[in-house]
């Protein structure tokens, strides 16, 4: 449910629609983020995806806007309402693919792009029905063999780091370590969605709201708190965290 945390942020965002909805480049414009979702604060961004036919003009529209926003009042406004309250711009053809991932990279963006922009955002403008166009291809979910793919892959992932922990902290590497947990944990709510057929919000907030509220999994949000209440990180902890974070995959990824 769309709510703008002030008339700043509000006023902000029509006058993007105003400024761009007549340039032939912009198929469709979004608003996701906080405010998307009634979440924001004064302190939030007005976080703006604009769908563009063809990438190739994507820089320059980029210039443009942000050139056109420094001279427009209404976000001179929104600047001074929170202490990051700005315009944050994302560009798009709304042509989502996988992108190749390295081992010690953490999750990619894949399912994380598809729901931003199709599932968790509000349309504030669109032109002959792109934005359905697109949508279309990727709702209710995207095609089931490359999902089952990359729901093998993200759990070769995640155990692949929960394997290194162990070897790491025996040779001291404990910042190594904490790093490797943090991927493993991403890679676990990554796996937890695809396995679902749900977009995810993100990976590093709204983590209670997406594992109780979206996906119902009251245990789970308990045990991912629990592997972050580290006390002493040159201990055995990360190696406990590690084996408790294997133990909650293999429960919660069983299929």
């Amino acid at each position: 449910m769309v709510k703008y945390p002030s008339d700043a942020h509000l006023r902000a965002a029509d006058k993007f629609v105003e400024l761009f909805s007549t340039d032939k480049r912009v198929e469709s414009i979004l608003l996701v983020g906080s405010c998307a979702r009634g979440l924001a604060t004064k302190d939030s961004c007005v976080d703006i995806t604009v769908i563009l036919d063809d990438m190739g003009d994507s820089l320059h529209f980029e210039t443009d806007a942000n050139d056109k926003c420094l001279r427009t009042p209404e976000f001179r406004e929104l600047e001074r309402t929170g202490k990051f309250s700005n315009l944050d711009l994302n560009i798009t053809d709304g042509r989502f693919k996988p992108v190749k991932r390295g081992w010690t990279s953490g999750p990619d963006n894949f399912e994380l792009e598809i729901g931003n922009t199709f599932v968790h955002s509000h349309l504030l403008y669109d032109r002959r029905g792109r934005f359905d166009a697109l949508r279309a291809d990727f709702l209710p979910y995207y095609d089931e063999k490359l999902r089952r793919t990359r729901y093998e892959d993200v759990k070769r992932y995640l155990f692949n780091n929960l394997e290194h922990i162990p070897l790491c902290a025996h040779r001291g590497l404990h910042f190594q370590c904490l790093e490797r947990l943090r991927n493993a944990s991403r890679e676990y709510l990554q796996a937890l969605f695809i396995s679902r057929r749900i977009y995810p919000i993100a990976y590093d907030k709204w983590i209670k709201e997406q594992m109780v509220e979206m996906l119902g999994m009251h245990r789970a949000y308990s045990d991912m708190v629990s592997l972050f209440q580290i006390g002493d990180l040159e201990s055995g902890e990360l190696e406990e965290k590690a084996a408790l974070l294997r133990i909650m995959a293999e429960r919660d990824l069983a299929q």
